[in-house]
């Protein structure tokens, strides 16, 4: 699994590099975001995490790459399991800020320094002895996901505090404004 994922990691960044464009095709983030959750909830259950998922009651939409997507928010889940041990929470989050669309991943983890920051979205930057897995990363992962953001015309930020979590969010510009309920789901 971890030389497929390195193998699909290695292939999308080149693809990156050569500057080939992201079809766009207007997205239902919700319904997405929603479904990626549903497929994390069994690992979250045997790894003992409380994977939850609250969103906005209706849809959200914006202009983006499923694909592109999809690999930003597994990669988001990927590192909050990887760092967060057992009983703690993850949770994703989808909501209207300002007419733009934001998803975000929190977790209970182990958090980061503040002085690593502004290094993890550079390629083959790892951090060493925080994931609780024992597995160290390639150090691909986020610089693929920070291009993947740009791609978007989108915006990605990073908030942590080592001992307490962290909080990846990617802000989608100019999604709709047509929100009524929250939806919220645990496991």
């Amino acid at each position: 699994f971890r030389l497929l994922r390195l193998s699909n990691n290695l292939t999308n960044a080149s693809r990156l590099a050569g500057d080939v464009p992201l079809p766009m095709q207007t997205l239902d983030l919700t319904a997405l975001a929603q479904a990626i959750y549903r497929e994390c909830l069994p690992l979250a259950e045997t790894m003992g995490l409380q994977l939850q998922f609250r969103a906005d009651g209706a849809p959200l939409f914006t202009d983006a790459n499923e694909d592109g997507v999809r690999c930003v928010l597994y990669h988001f889940l990927s590192n909050a399991f990887k760092f967060t041990g057992e009983g703690k929470s993850i949770s994703v989050d989808i909501r209207a800020e300002n007419g733009d669309c934001v998803v975000s991943v929190a977790d209970e983890g182990c958090g980061m320094p503040k002085d690593k920051l502004s290094v993890i979205f550079d390629r083959y930057t790892t951090l060493q002895n925080y994931s609780l897995t024992k597995q160290s990363g390639t150090g691909i992962g986020l610089s693929l996901v920070k291009e993947i953001v740009e791609l978007h015309h989108a915006s990605i930020n990073v908030e942590s505090e080592e001992g307490k979590g962290s909080l990846f969010s990617i802000t989608f510009l100019h999604g709709n404004e047509h929100f009524d309920e929250r939806v919220e789901l645990s496991a």
